[in-house]
């Protein structure tokens, strides 16, 4: 009896060299620089999910029950990846502000090209190096997470001018590859104990995190199929926080005056100190408070906040 499988199958532990990036020339918008010296790593990345939708129109003739013509008009490409940081470099792309002239590095302002290589088949049984490369890339949205007897997190959505199909040819000809961090990781304790700072007062939490938005425009062009800019329009910044309840009424008054608390940061590693700080006007928008009769824990209520800006520590 014959096999249905007749190729190799692979899986995300065959991969051969990690995900990194680099940053791309201002005037050369979703092209991989030639030779590329490789500048960020991202070989802590735990989760990449990819969306590949190819934008088509369904063209009906009129007296006709059936399509007659599916046309291609475009498409997208779109991915999130998760991962614990050692350092804030690739945080920093989604959360940083360029220069007016939009060309200031390890910014928004930049886009990046990324690749990384994995092993699979094409119609046998042999396992070969194929690359995979997401071109004109820059960060939607980031979301970063600290959490009591946890990591910090952060996952953060993307989107790329392209992502070709898997390629044989090796994308960095001569140039250099980055060495893989072999840092650990930040923890919830990485970031010491006065964490969470509102207001010039520390309140002691279980969960805090932070999300950027900077609402990117994918722009197209008609006559092509791909995006041709990704440009940041309105910045939206919001963090909250499950606070261990009883330190003041100082949030509880803010919500009903809707005051300015005028300063809020998270540490996220007390080397540095890498902080978040957020800037004014900084307003609480409400909070939730979640109370049973066989709970069996301290009361944690969870406040959500709005801020003008952020920035987080080079």
């Amino acid at each position: 009896m014959s096999s249905l499988m007749t190729y190799a199958v692979t899986t995300p532990y065959r991969d051969n060299v990690p995900l990194q990036g680099i940053e791309e020339v201002q005037t050369a918008f979703g092209q991989l620089a030639t030779n590329p010296i490789m500048t960020l790593d991202c070989s802590m990345v735990t989760n990449t999910k990819t969306t590949y939708n190819t934008l088509h129109e369904m063209y009906q003739k009129l007296g006709d029950r059936t399509i007659y013509k599916f046309i291609k008009t475009g498409h997208e490409r779109a991915w999130t990846m998760d991962w614990s940081p050692v350092d804030t470099q690739l945080i920093r792309y989604g959360t940083e502000n360029g220069n007016a002239a939009g060309t200031l590095t390890g910014t928004i302002d930049k886009s990046l090209s990324f690749f990384n290589s994995v092993r699979r088949a094409v119609g046998a049984f042999v396992l070969t190096e194929h690359w995979i490369k997401r071109l004109g890339t820059k960060m939607d949205s980031i979301t970063v997470n600290t959490t009591s007897r946890g990591l910090v997190t952060c996952s953060a959505d993307m989107i790329s001018r392209d992502i070709p199909k898997p390629t044989v040819t090796d994308p960095k000809g001569t140039g250099t590859l980055v060495t893989p961090s072999t840092a650990v990781p930040w923890a919830h304790n990485t970031g010491g104990l006065s964490k969470f700072t509102l207001g010039g007062v520390v309140y002691p939490f279980k969960r805090a995190s932070f999300t950027v938005n900077n609402n990117l425009d994918d722009g197209d062009v008609d006559g092509s199929d791909y995006i041709e800019w990704l440009e940041p329009t309105k910045k939206e910044v919001t963090f909250e926080a499950d606070l261990i309840i009883g330190k003041n009424l100082t949030i509880e008054d803010a919500i009903e005056t809707f005051v300015d608390l005028n300063t809020a940061s998270i540490i996220l590693n007390s080397t540095g100190p890498k902080s978040a700080t957020f800037a004014a006007p900084i307003v609480c928008t409400g909070y939730s408070a979640d109370r049973a009769s066989d709970t069996t824990s301290a009361e944690v209520y969870t406040f959500s906040f709005k801020a003008k800006d952020v920035t987080v520590t080079a």
